[in-house]
């Protein structure tokens, strides 16, 4: 064993002697080793690009292999930007599933078209890596039903299909501007009137025109997708607002009353003067 001095606290230690010729410095421990490292080699060996928050606009530093199209400095400002652009019209689940997705029908479609081409390339005839194609592409159309109908589709191998999409681009080079995304979502019928209708999600059971209410209270539009009542109000403060106003003021004179009374009692007494026929309140009935 060899004794060595440690370049960051000068103590002596002993080592083997062929750790002498390994490096130029040398040190007792890791602890050591790490105070050195921020004193003498502040940025070496580090390669770092600044990139900027999509949504605050605040610069982070990342390695060239952490960059991607979208940066975020944290997991609330990752959230903020999903919710504005990854939601609602923008989102995928809305249309009902990722890029790739077909539709719920997909599957049978396909199927049946496999057994009518006898499971071979109407191209070639040949019978490996068979795919189904959509004659007129998928993400032309606005609805899922209409571009996996029977007549749209054929079955072709993958070097056939490959061709077949780059030969239909080039002979309508403006379709490929109007791609969009095809609504492929089941569609399901209303449990409260019976239509059928595009759901947003698969937990949705009523239609978006049986789940829009209009407050008594505020006049305000509102949804609710609750099925064992229908709601009057929007919310909990025009629930009390308008029972503290509507139960404690006279309709008549606008005068407050008492709660369980329909009008104040000077308006009470001359409405059953203009209506002698009413049963008086409280009143029982006689045999």
């Amino acid at each position: 064993m060899i004794t060595l001095i440690c370049d960051e606290c000068g103590k002596q230690y002993k080592v083997k002697p062929y750790t002498l010729n390994l490096t130029k410095h040398h040190f007792c421990g890791s602890r050591c080793y790490g105070l050195w490292q921020r004193m003498h080699r502040i940025g070496v060996g580090r390669k770092r690009v600044i990139v900027y928050c999509d949504t605050c606009g605040k610069p982070i530093e990342r390695v060239p292999s952490a960059v991607l199209d979208h940066s975020f400095c944290s997991k609330n400002c990752l959230n903020k930007w999903r919710s504005e652009y990854l939601s609602g019209e923008n989102g995928s689940q809305l249309k009902g599933g990722h890029n790739d997705y077909r539709g719920p029908n997909w599957n049978e479609q396909r199927e049946q078209v496999l057994i009518r081409d006898s499971f071979q390339c109407r191209h070639c005839n040949s019978t490996n890596d068979l795919v189904v194609h959509h004659v007129t592409p998928f993400h032309l159309f606005e609805q899922y039903l209409e571009a996996n109908q029977i007549d749209n589709l054929i079955t072709l191998c993958k070097s056939c299909h490959g061709v077949a999409e780059q030969v239909y681009y080039y002979e309508h080079p403006d379709a490929f501007a109007n791609r969009i995304l095809p609504i492929t979502i089941r569609h399901k019928v209303c449990m409260r009137c019976g239509s059928i209708y595009s759901p947003h999600s698969p937990a949705t059971k009523v239609c978006d025109s049986c789940c829009t209410f209009v407050c008594a209270y505020c006049g305000e539009v509102f949804v609710s997708r609750k099925l064992d009542r229908i709601p009057k109000y929007c919310s909990s403060a025009c629930r009390n607002a308008d029972i503290f106003t509507g139960t404690r003021i006279c309709p008549d004179c606008g005068k407050s009353k008492h709660p369980d009374a329909n009008r104040c009692r000077k308006c009470d007494t001359v409405w059953y003067r203009l209506h002698p026929e009413a049963p008086r309140r409280g009143r029982k009935p006689s045999h």
